[in-house]
């Protein structure tokens, strides 16, 4: 069984108990968690897609939202980018016309790292991704096949996605 499979396996095991219920649980329950990686249901939404640009507290900057699925080139606009090849070719494939997903969001972000014998610092990182075709959104099923996808892609191997109607 591959590391995908085993991820998606132990996550719809959590999963069955939410089954059937109208909207997200109460609070942020962990489905699944190693390391820095993990796949939580949640009720805790961001803003709704397309969002303006908007300053935080604490001096970072929500840039607001940009359309890139089909549009690779559009890829180098977005500010988190900026000095992450990485990140930018991640965007460029997911929102491809070939992925079924597309991005609706992104961050990254340092912070300090205290533990002596590690580096000073962690860098951080998020992106926010739903289907393009809408109704795939509405099965938690096809989200926890997909995060474990993305969980194996980042691993370095990728299995082809299946979504379940």
């Amino acid at each position: 069984m591959s590391a995908a499979e085993d991820i998606t396996q132990a996550v719809l095991a959590k999963w069955d108990v939410y089954r059937g219920l109208v909207g997200a649980p109460p609070r942020r329950e962990p489905l699944w968690v190693e390391g820095g990686r993990g796949v939580w249901v949640t009720n805790e939404w961001g803003p709704a897609v397309p969002y303006p640009s908007a300053d935080h507290e604490g001096g970072s900057r929500n840039y607001g939202y940009i359309r890139i699925k089909d549009a690779p080139q559009l890829v180098e606009a977005i500010p988190e980018v900026a000095g992450f090849p990485e990140l930018a070719t991640f965007l460029a494939r997911i929102n491809s016309a070939e992925s079924p997903i597309e991005s609706v969001g992104c961050e990254k972000s340092f912070s300090p790292n205290n533990v002596e014998g590690q580096p000073p610092l962690y860098l951080g990182s998020f992106i926010d991704v739903l289907f393009t075709e809408a109704a795939l959104n509405e099965s938690g099923e096809n989200t926890i096949h997909l995060a474990a996808q993305l969980l194996q892609a980042v691993e370095g191997g990728m299995t082809p996605f299946r979504c379940t109607s």
